[in-house]
């Protein structure tokens, strides 16, 4: 039985075409509050420094624009996922702790083929569109801990840098109940990084050749986790990422938890690591071709008639040295 609560009117009253009887939970995802506030990271046509906006889903979709059949995946983002067909046949919470483990690897996996991706040449990326986002993503990482211009959209679509009106959003969102849950808080230690958390939860856009705003990075991350579970930081002298707790003595606890370092050097010279390897790395894909059982790095076994072989994941780190190693 629907219970008619404050949260399941407002529901209603943003969703009047869905039928009676459905809930936000039968929907999913795609119908969290259109009130919850997001942050997301913009670059602006010829602007050399992104800029942090804070809105509502709903008006954050709106300046968005992006298409009907991603708007569920956008707000908040679920991060990276892992074949539905890997370990299905693994029943319960046995089934969901091993799943819960490959996709931490997986996470660990695509982290280092995205930092990698930004060490080569640029006549080794492939297309002019791959080319603008790593530009991007080497800005956001040489100054992901820089302050930044921060606004918030309004209801009219308009970005608004006014500081009272930006608390008065976030306190309207915490008096109707928790729709702050998604934010990166200024009082968090991950908020010093926030660009860098932004990026890898897919959440940083630039406006394309159509001038459509599209996305950097798939996420790796969900909102969830790099509000509560990680505070990232870069590290320009290794080439392994670390993970530590962070420790806060008393009752008055902040998000985030973890500590995670990401290892960020100099390219190594080509003597040490060729283009060509970085560009296999980064170009390798998760599942075999089919019917080649070596194809290069990949992160599932085969599959045969339409079953994988084994359990058994394949390439979590790069097969070269002096390559970026990420742990989350």
């Amino acid at each position: 039985m629907v219970q008619f609560t404050p949260r399941y009117i407002n529901f209603l009253k943003s969703n009047l075409s869905i039928g009676e009887g459905t809930s936000p939970q039968d929907e999913g995802d795609s119908l969290l509050d259109s009130d919850y506030l997001f942050q997301i990271l913009i670059f602006e046509e010829n602007s050399e420094h992104p800029k942090l906006i804070y809105g509502t889903k709903k008006n954050l979709l709106d300046m968005l624009d992006p298409p009907k059949s991603s708007d569920s995946t956008l707000f908040p983002s679920k991060g990276t996922s892992i074949d539905k067909d890997f370990m299905s046949d693994i029943p319960g919470e046995l089934g969901d702790a091993q799943r819960s483990t490959v996709r931490f690897l997986k996470q660990a996996r695509e982290l280092s083929q995205r930092m990698a991706a930004t060490w080569l040449n640029e006549e080794k990326i492939p297309t002019d569109e791959d080319k603008i986002k790593i530009k991007l993503v080497r800005k956001i990482l040489n100054s992901y801990n820089l302050p930044l211009d921060t606004y918030f959209v309004n209801d009219e679509g308009t970005l608004n840098n006014n500081p009272d009106g930006l608390e008065q959003l976030i306190m309207t969102a915490q008096a109707e109940g928790n729709q702050d849950l998604y934010l990166i808080k200024r009082e968090y230690v991950s908020y010093n990084s926030i660009s860098l958390s932004l990026l890898l939860c897919g959440q940083a856009y630039y406006k394309n050749d159509n001038n459509e705003w599209t996305r950097i990075w798939e996420p790796i991350f969900s909102n969830y986790e790099i509000v509560y579970e990680y505070a990232l930081d870069l590290s320009w002298d290794t080439y392994y990422a670390t993970r530590k707790d962070i420790a806060q003595p008393g009752i008055n606890q902040n998000p985030p938890y973890t500590e995670v370092t990401l290892g960020y050097p100099p390219r190594p010279p080509e003597f040490n690591l060729t283009q060509e390897d970085i560009q296999r790395w980064v170009r390798a894909k998760e599942m075999p071709l089919t019917g080649e059982e070596n194809s290069e790095f990949p992160f599932y076994p085969p599959k045969e008639n339409g079953k994988f072989v084994s359990d058994q994941i394949r390439f979590v780190a790069p097969p070269f040295p002096y390559l970026p190693l990420s742990t989350v």
